[in-house]
C-alpha cells in the first residue's frame, strides 16, 4: 500500500509480513533502517494531524483519527489506516537458534516450614517440620517423590528461633522453643534425612541466625556448629545444603550478615574436607532489597562463599479481598519481574557473578499464610506459572513454593487428606515439559494487529522424558487471562523487516523455517469451571490421583487439531511442538 500526505512529500511502500519493506522518495529507493524510521516519523506525525491519505489497491483508505471525548474517553473516526486483521489472535517470535538459560531439574521446588498451629488456622495443622508433620505417610513420600529431584527448603520465620538439642554440644533446648515446636533433636534430623533421600530431594536446611545475639549482641555459631559437626560425622558424604537466617535484613546490617556466612563457610569446609561430599549454601533469605543484597555480596570473604543468593518473593498481600482480581491483571504478574531483574544485576554486578547461582527460596501468589481459596484454587495458575516461566528465562537455578504442605498457599491440602491443589498438578506438568534450556519467545511488533497483554507465554527444549518428545522439539507454556476470549496462539517464524521467499539473500536471518502452525503438536490444556476452584481439569478431564489415592494419573496430552493452537478463555497450560526441530534443542 502507498500512503501520501499533503504536509510531507514523503510516500511509504509498506510490504505485508514476509514481503520486502521499501522507502520511497521520488524514483528513488532505498532500505536503509534509519530511512525508514526518520520518515516513519514524518507519516507519523502527519497521521496524528489527521491529513493523510492512503491508497491500497486503488482503494482510498481513510485513516484512524482518535480524539478524546468530554469523559475523557478515547473515540476512534472512520476506518484505521492498518486494518486489524489478528483480532483474536497473539503472534510470539520463537528464536530457537540459541538457549538464554539452562535450568538443573531441581528448579521447581517447595518447603516445608516450622510454622505451629497456634492460632488455630486450620491451613497449619499438623503441617509444623518441628514435631507435627507426619514424614512417614505413604501419601505424602509418593506425592512428593513426584516432583524431584527438586530442593526441599526447610526454613519460615520460626527457623531463627530454633534450637539444637542432643548433637554435642551440652545445649538443652528453652521452654519456648519447645513450646513452639523449634527444638531438632537427632532423631527428627535423622528422620528428616531420610524422608528426603527416600524421595530423591535435597535438603536445604534454614540455620538459626539469631541465636546468642539476645546476650551477646552477635551470631553464636556454637550450636549449628554442633548440628554440623554431627551430621558430617553421621553422613560424611553429605550432598544437601544449609542456609542462614530467614527475611532478617530489617534486624541484622548486611555487613554482619556476610561475616556470619563467612563463619559458616568455615565450619562447613571443616566439617567436610572433601569438596566433592560438601552441602551446599544457599543465602541470605531476605525480603527483596537488591541494595542489601549488592552489600552483602560485596562483604563476602571469596566468590564461592555461598553456592546460590537467594530472596523472597511475594507479590500479593494474604489478607487482601482483591486478589483474585488483581491476578488476572497483566501488570499484577509484571510486579514480580521487576523484582527478579533488579536481584539478578546485583548478582551480576558482584565478584561473585561466575560462580554463584540465584534462587527464590520462598513464593506464592500472597504472603501471610496466603488466601484460602484463591492462593490454593485454580485463579493462582496464572501467577504461578508465570513466575515460574519468567524465573527459569531470566536464568534463576531454583524456585521453592512455600509450601508443600501448610499455609493457604500449599501445593497439598492437609486438611483434606493431602489432596494436590491446582498448583501441584500445573506445577508437575511443568517439570514434565519445561524443565532443562529455556529459549526466548516474545509477541512479535504488531505487524498486522495489536499486543495483547492478557496473553504471555514462555518456552524451552521439551525434555527428553516428556510425553511427545521428539528432538528438537519444544515447548510453549501459555497463559490466557482473557475472560471471554479464545485467543489464537500464532508462532510467526517469518523473516523480519526483509526477506522472502525469493528474496533469501537479502535476509539476515537466513532461510525461514517453516511455520509452526504448519508442525504437529500435543496440548495440555489447564482449565476450570471457577476462578476459585479448588480442582482442575486437564483437557476436559479433572485431575485427581488413581488407585484410591496412591499414585498419580496419567498427565498425557492430546494432539492437536486445526492450522494454529486457540487458548481457551482464562486458562493456562502447554504446547508441545514435537517437530519444531529447534536448533537449540537438537
Amino acid at each position: 500500500a502507498m500512503y501520501t500526505g499533503p504536509c510531507s512529500s514523503v510516500a511509504i511502500m509498506v510490504g505485508v509480513p514476509q514481503r520486502r519493506v521499501g522507502v520511497a522518495t521520488g524514483s528513488a529507493s532505498t532500505h536503509s533502517l534509519a530511512v525508514r524510521y526518520a520518515v516513519g516519523m514524518a507519516v507519523l506525525a502527519c497521521w496524528g494531524s489527521g491529513v493523510v491519505t492512503a491508497s491500497a489497491h486503488g482503494t482510498d483508505i481513510v485513516p484512524r483519527r482518535t480524539s478524546l471525548g468530554a469523559n475523557g474517553v478515547a473515540s476512534a473516526q472512520a476506518h484505521t489506516m492498518f486494518p486489524n486483521t489478528t483480532k483474536g489472535q497473539a503472534m510470539f517470535a520463537p528464536f530457537t537458534m540459541a538457549t538464554t538459560s539452562e535450568v538443573p531439574d531441581t528448579f521447581l521446588s517447595f518447603n516445608f516450614d516450622w510454622n505451629l498451629n497456634v492460632t488455630g488456622v486450620d491451613a497449619w495443622t499438623n503441617a509444623s517440620i518441628g514435631w507435627t508433620l507426619d514424614l512417614q505417610s505413604p501419601k505424602l513420600r509418593m506425592l512428593a517423590s513426584a516432583m524431584s529431584p527438586a530442593n526441599l527448603r526447610i526454613g519460615g520465620s520460626p527457623e531463627d528461633t530454633a534450637e539444637y538439642q542432643g548433637f554435642g554440644d551440652g545445649h538443652v533446648c528453652s521452654t519456648a522453643a519447645l513450646k513452639k515446636h523449634t527444638c531438632l533433636t537427632p532423631a527428627r534430623w535423622e528422620e528428616i534425612i531420610e524422608f528426603a533421600t527416600s524421595t530423591s530431594l535435597r535438603i536445604v536446611f534454614g540455620l538459626n541466625l539469631m541465636f546468642g545475639r539476645d546476650t551477646a549482641g552477635k551470631w553464636d555459631s556454637s550450636n549449628a556448629q554442633s548440628l554440623l559437626m554431627y551430621t558430617a560425622q553421621h553422613h560424611p558424604t553429605f550432598l544437601h545444603g544449609f542456609g542462614l537466617g530467614n527475611e532478617k535484613e530489617f534486624a541484622v546490617t548486611a555487613v554482619d550478615t556476610a561475616g556470619c556466612y563467612n563463619k559458616l563457610r568455615e565450619i562447613v569446609n571443616k566439617a567436610w574436607p572433601d569438596e566433592s561430599m560438601r552441602p551446599i549454601m544457599i543465602g541470605p533469605d531476605l525480603n527483596p532489597r537488591p541494595d542489601w543484597l549488592s552489600v552483602f555480596l560485596a562483604n563476602l570473604d571469596a566468590p564461592d562463599t555461598v553456592t546460590g543468593v537467594s530472596y523472597h518473593m511475594y507479590v500479593g498481600y494474604g489478607r487482601s479481598l482483591d486478589l483474585p482480581q488483581l491476578i488476572l491483571q497483566p501488570s499484577w504478574l509484571d510486579f514480580s519481574h521487576a523484582y527478579m531483574d533488579a536481584h539478578h544485576r546485583a548478582l551480576v554486578r558482584s565478584k561473585a557473578a561466575t560462580s554463584t547461582q540465584i534462587w527464590i527460596t520462598e513464593t506464592a501468589a500472597a504472603w501471610a499464610s496466603g488466601t484460602a481459596g484463591v492462593c490454593d484454587g485454580f485463579v493462582s495458575g496464572f501467577w504461578w506459572l508465570d513466575q515460574l516461566g519468567m524465573a527459569a528465562t531470566t536464568g534463576h537455578s531454583a524456585m521453592c513454593r512455600q509450601c508443600l504442605v501448610g499455609g493457604n498457599y500449599s501445593l497439598l491440602d492437609q486438611t483434606n487428606d493431602l489432596t494436590p491443589n491446582p498448583d501441584y498438578w500445573s506445577g508437575k506438568l511443568f517439570k514434565n515439559l519445561m524443565s532443562g534450556k529455556m529459549i526466548a519467545v516474545d509477541q512479535v511488533m504488531p505487524l498486522m494487529g495489536d499486543y495483547v497483554p492478557q496473553v504471555r507465554g514462555y518456552m524451552a527444549c521439551t525434555p527428553v522424558n516428556a510425553p511427545g518428545y521428539a528432538k528438537g522439539a519444544v515447548t510453549f507454556l501459555y497463559i490466557n487471562q482473557d475472560p471471554t476470549s479464545n485467543i489464537s496462539l500464532s508462532m510467526y517464524q517469518g523473516a523480519r523487516l526483509s526477506g522472502s521467499s525469493s528474496h533469501v539473500h537479502d535476509s539476515p536471518w537466513g532461510p525461514e523455517p517453516p511455520a509452526f502452525a504448519q508442525l504437529p503438536r500435543v496440548e495440555f490444556v489447564l482449565s476450570a469451571p471457577e476462578l476459585l476452584s479448588r480442582s482442575v481439569w486437564l483437557n476436559g478431564k479433572k485431575l485427581e490421583l488413581a488407585k484410591g489415592g496412591s499414585a498419580l494419573p496419567s498427565l498425557d496430552g492430546v494432539a492437536g487439531a486445526g492450522y494454529e493452537f486457540v487458548a481457551p478463555p482464562q486458562s493456562y497450560g502447554f504446547v508441545v511442538y514435537t517437530a519444531a526441530a529447534a536448533p537449540a534443542c537438537l
